[in-house]
């Protein structure tokens, strides 16, 4: 491929991420783990991709390599789309340091959207953590549209849950805990 405007060899099946990163090319993301499927959740390593004439804006995280692909990391369009996506976030998660990192890095001064207090950003980290790496399930997603938010299945006490604190490990905001819960057992 031509990776913003450098011929690079690729291997089948790479994503676009993955080869940009080996360059030593940064594409920022907040969703993205090596332990885990690509999702494309949280847009921020969008590019865009040139084939046989034809533009997309896609994101790195989850496009395979094409022979004769030709992308760029860094356009007007996507450092602009970047910056949305940072201020939707600011509107969010206005105290999680990665998101203040991150806006710090695109230029991103203030928020037009209105905030929240929240610290999750819907990156899915968490989920997918619990899901394919712990094989428990004890997370998901309920809602949808802007009501969306991770919790136990149903809001009902997770049984399925191990205390394994691998969704605390991999959770790029700090949004979830892990709190120790002494039960009193006594009848």
């Amino acid at each position: 491929i031509i990776l913003n405007g450098k011929k690079v060899s690729c291997a089948a099946g790479e994503t676009i991420l993955a080869v940009a990163r080996r360059q030593g090319v940064r594409i920022p993301t907040l969703c993205s783990h090596e332990a885990l499927q690509p999702y494309g959740a949280c847009r921020l390593c969008i590019v865009e991709v040139a084939r046989n004439g034809r533009k997309q804006l896609l994101t790195s995280c989850t496009t395979a390599v094409q022979e004769g692909m030709r992308v760029q990391t860094g356009t007007r369009q996507i450092e602009s789309i970047r910056k949305t996506l940072v201020a939707l976030m600011m509107a969010r998660a206005p105290d999680a340091p990665v998101v203040q990192e991150l806006a710090r890095e695109l230029g991103v001064k203030k928020t037009p959207f209105p905030k929240g207090n929240d610290r999750c950003i819907m990156c899915g980290l968490c989920v997918r953590t619990c899901q394919e790496v712990v094989g428990a399930a004890a997370l998901c997603f309920v809602e949808k549209g802007s009501r969306r938010e991770v919790s136990v299945p149903f809001y009902r006490d997770s049984q399925e849950c191990i205390g394994c604190g691998s969704c605390v490990f991999v959770c790029p905001t700090g949004a979830v805990s892990m709190h120790d819960e002494s039960r009193d057992t006594q009848t």
